[in-house]
């Protein structure tokens, strides 16, 4: 996996001991450990617990190697790297969030495009503007339900994200495409991924299978990471809705979101935004027109208006006749 860790290389580049972006921290070569050591923690995200290790591995870990495992985002080894995995500790035993609100904060600000949250989370205004600035920095961040076998969706308390509009939810399906017997459901759940014995990287160079909704949130960020990089000028918005409208259905009797997530059908789907209709156009003076034409689509980034010379000249003999007009008028 260790080709696929992001690296910031304004520090790994610079001279140590000085804050070479000036980003506020120290030498973060490829991330920060918020609960390390220091007023603000310190520049080793070393995994102790494995547990970070193992979603990240889902995620991104190399594929093509003959070694472990292929993450969802691996890449190509050789040659093509898969998406980069920035490294951010926010507890060691025990997340907290404040913690967790400047890693969202340094996420964003450091140009990542996807956060995994793979633990429970609870309200404080500090964590929200967070979420908000992470949001508008367009961040997609995908956060994994919770292991309760029942609904919370509306538990500020220990999970938080689940409530928070933007955020897409993932609970887990088992190997028969069902709700995997501890996973969380309801109607907050937007997708559902494999969380049932997942083998993936783990603490000390090695391998582990677990389970849980930690597992299935990280095989979504993992395709969110495939969709950014095959369509670049997408929002988070854009990824959210390929991968929800993609999903197979599962047949169960629980909310599981859209279905189970199809990295395939995601990545295949057609992008090319449906073609206005009702275009018209009308002269408002000599040298304006007013363009009015109804929106059938909601994946475009902008419009391009280019003038067509078939009917150049239909344009300037209707502003001549307006001139004219306007002139006759005023004589």
């Amino acid at each position: 996996m260790d080709g696929n860790i992001w690296i910031n290389w304004a520090e790994f580049n610079g001279e140590g001991g000085v804050d070479d972006d000036d980003n506020g921290y120290i030498d973060d070569f490829y991330g920060w450990d918020f609960d390390g050591e220091g007023p603000n923690g310190d520049n080793d995200p070393e995994d102790s617990l494995g547990h970070g290790t193992h979603v990240s591995g889902i995620a991104a870990a190399e594929t093509n190697n003959d070694q472990g495992v292929a993450g969802v985002s691996g890449g190509w080894y050789p040659g093509q790297g898969g998406c980069r995995i920035m490294c951010l500790c926010i507890g060691h035993e025990d997340v907290d969030m404040s913690r967790a609100a400047e890693a969202f904060v340094y996420a964003a600000d450091m140009g990542a495009q996807v956060i995994n949250c793979s633990w429970k989370s609870w309200y404080t205004e500090y964590f929200k503007d967070a979420i908000d600035y992470a949001l508008l920095y367009d961040v997609l961040i995908v956060a994994a339900a919770g292991n309760e076998d029942g609904i919370y969706c509306n538990d500020p308390y220990e999970h938080y994200l689940n409530m928070v509009p933007g955020v897409l939810v993932v609970t887990a399906t088992n190997q028969y495409d069902d709700k995997a017997s501890f996973s969380n459901y309801g109607p907050c759940v937007d997708v559902s991924a494999p969380g049932v014995n997942i083998y993936s990287t783990y603490k000390n160079s090695s391998y582990a299978a677990f389970g849980g909704t930690s597992m299935a949130a990280p095989m979504v960020v993992g395709l969110a990471g495939l969709l950014r990089s095959k369509f670049p000028g997408w929002n988070r918005g854009q990824i959210r809705n390929a991968i929800v409208e993609s999903a197979d259905p599962i047949d169960v009797e629980e909310e599981m979101g859209s279905g189970r997530i199809n990295a395939y059908k995601a990545l295949r789907q057609d992008t090319t935004p449906s073609a206005p209709s009702n275009l018209n156009f009308l002269p408002t003076s000599w040298y304006q027109l007013r363009l009015t034409w109804t929106d059938n689509s909601d994946n475009e980034n902008g419009f391009k208006i280019e003038r067509n010379s078939s009917i150049i000249k239909i344009i300037s003999d209707l502003a001549t006749s307006i001139h004219l007009s306007h002139s006759h008028v005023n004589s």
